[in-house]
């Protein structure tokens, strides 16, 4: 009989989710998840450039919730999207602006205000 659990391996793929993302009240939880990925997909740069698809499957949320979770993290002045094209290949390039001062605020609109004086 087949375990029905998952094996827990070194290649078994995790995501540290930073705890001034966890603590932050005003972020929704599937946009937790998306910072959090788009996080990791930076690899300690400030920039990252996955596709939509590859958010949808890493995070398990649907195109919809992807893109407008992207909205809202630029709407909130934690990420910057800028379109690109390289090789007749358009894709977006992810700029995150994550810092203690911006997520410890508690209403979206002191998360903006105070984005627009870091940005």
């Amino acid at each position: 009989q087949r375990n029905k659990y998952m094996k827990i391996t070194e290649q078994t793929p995790f995501f540290r989710m930073p705890g001034l993302v966890m603590s932050n009240k005003v972020l929704k939880d599937s946009e937790k998840v998306l910072l959090t990925a788009l996080i990791s997909f930076a690899r300690g740069k400030n920039y990252c450039f996955p596709s939509y698809t590859t958010l949808e499957q890493t995070t398990g949320q649907s195109h919809s919730t992807v893109i407008r979770g992207i909205k809202k993290l630029e709407e909130y002045g934690i990420l910057a999207k800028m379109k690109k094209e390289h090789n007749k290949t358009k894709s977006n390039k992810y700029f995150l602006f994550l810092d203690a001062e911006i997520c410890k605020q508690d209403t979206a609109e002191k998360m903006k205000a105070v984005a627009k004086e870091y940005n």
